[in-house]
């Protein structure tokens, strides 16, 4: 599996847009889309996919339908949508394995 917590935001939003089929993605870190930051574009993906976010008292934790749960209180503790974004992301990775 790999090490999202190394990605960095514009990586992980590439990864996410290539996964919903947009087409275009431009490699400029001003792009329009960016999941991990705007709600408007994280929620439809958490919908769809069944992923909420829920906070602790501490730090922000993403899990999907299965009770997948992923935190990186550690390096990104203010980013919910990030974490929400590296649990769809791992969920694709689980369909690529067991394809």
């Amino acid at each position: 599996m790999k090490d999202y917590s190394a990605m960095s935001d514009f990586e992980i939003n590439k990864a996410v847009a290539f996964h919903i089929g947009l087409c275009t993605v431009i490699d400029a870190e001003n792009g329009d889309y960016k999941p991990c930051n705007y709600p408007a574009d994280a929620w439809p993906i958490m919908l769809e996919h069944g992923i909420g976010i829920d906070y602790d008292g501490i730090s922000w934790i993403a899990s999907d339908w299965r009770e997948n749960k992923y935190s990186d209180w550690q390096n990104h503790p203010e980013s919910p949508l990030r974490l929400a974004m590296i649990v769809f992301l791992m969920m694709k990775d689980r369909e690529v394995s067991h394809a």
